[in-house]
């Protein structure tokens, strides 16, 4: 019995280690698991981000296209230890779906289990996008963006809220209604002052006259400090 009981705990050992997704750390927080990823300041560049761990020093992330292998395997795998709750990662190759996991490190020289698989499609957005910020960074304590009507065929509202590198929200909701006055390009702004300086992401969605929710996107806001 006893043989027996050692012969699984050890095989589940194992199966850890291969297989990460088995065990548990923190948590993964956007782009949420099979989105599209989030474009990061350079074309073929995106942002992934996880929770904040108390009591970690570091959080070292797996980003790979092989979804059975993050480790010695071929293809296209990056790995880092990095002190933020984010990573931008560049040059990553269009059209395909990529894996990542986590896991933490202490100041005792532990290590959390590796966390479960999440990932992102590595799609690059089209220039002609719903929403193009002016500029990026803001230096005014004001989010300035002009929103293009004509970018999807019956477009009806556009809906943002803005997002910290926490996964929080930190600016409610605002929603802007297709303006017969407005032949397709509409500057806008949202006040953000209050906010501190640092890395947000705008959540856009776009519903169209019959209800339809398109893809949302996200889009990814530098805030400099607010100049008088």
């Amino acid at each position: 019995m006893f043989q027996r009981t050692f012969a699984f705990l050890l095989l589940c050992f194992f199966t850890c280690l291969q297989f990460p997704s088995l065990t548990w750390a923190q948590g993964h927080l956007y782009p949420k698991d099979q989105e599209a990823g989030i474009p990061g300041p350079e074309r073929r560049s995106f942002v992934f981000g996880w929770e904040k761990i108390e009591g970690a020093i570091g959080y070292e992330y797996v980003l790979s296209d092989n979804r059975l292998c993050f480790a010695g395997c071929s293809g296209d795998t990056r790995q880092k230890i990095v002190e933020d709750t984010f990573a931008v990662e560049e040059g990553l190759i269009e059209g395909i779906p990529y894996f990542w996991i986590t896991r933490i490190h202490f100041a005792n020289g532990d290590t959390s289990a590796w966390s479960f698989i999440t990932s992102f499609q590595a799609n690059t957005p089209e220039v002609g996008s719903i929403l193009t910020l002016t500029p990026n960074p803001s230096v005014n304590g004001d989010i300035d963006f002009e929103l293009d009507w004509a970018a999807i065929n019956d477009l009806a509202e556009i809906r943002i809220s803005v997002w910290n590198t926490k996964g929080e929200q930190v600016l409610a909701e605002e929603r802007y209604r297709a303006d017969l006055s407005v032949f397709r390009i509409q500057p806008l702004k949202m006040r953000a002052g209050h906010l501190k300086p640092g890395m947000y992401f705008l959540f856009v969605q776009s519903i169209g006259s019959d209800g339809f929710s398109f893809q949302p996107q996200w889009k990814r806001v530098i805030l400099q400090a607010y100049r008088q």
